[in-house]
């Protein structure tokens, strides 16, 4: 069974992108294009890995990581943030609450199976 893989992303085009490098890599993929989207997503469909961008309007993906940690169902979720800001600041921010993984884009498909082997381990 393929594992299944939500992609919270604002921006379509590198929704599409990151959605063809995971589908290549044989992962089922879900889509959403904010933050309160991909909450609901992630709760109804328990994806075994979340890939989510930091900066989105409304929710961003602290917030996003917040709420699904904050649940049962989903807090031990591989959660890995995507980001334009690879600042270590928002690194630490990010790993000291929950998230296991920041990809800066832009980013290879090398850098995002790696990724995602580290979140299944």
């Amino acid at each position: 069974m393929n594992k299944k893989i939500l992609v919270i992303e604002d921006d379509e085009s590198v929704q599409n992108v990151i959605k063809e490098l995971l589908e290549l890599l044989d992962f089922c993929v879900i889509t959403a294009a904010n933050g309160e989207t991909g909450i609901e997503k992630a709760l109804t469909a328990k994806p075994d890995a979340i890939l989510c961008d930091v900066m989105m309007p409304t929710i961003d993906g602290f917030e996003v990581l917040q709420k699904i940690k904050a649940e049962n169902s989903t807090k031990n979720i591989p959660f890995i943030f995507l980001t334009a800001k690879a600042e270590t600041q928002l690194i630490e921010k990010g790993l000291n609450a929950g998230a296991i993984f920041y990809i800066a884009k832009p980013f290879t498909i090398e850098e995002l199976s790696s990724a995602l082997e580290t979140a299944f381990r």
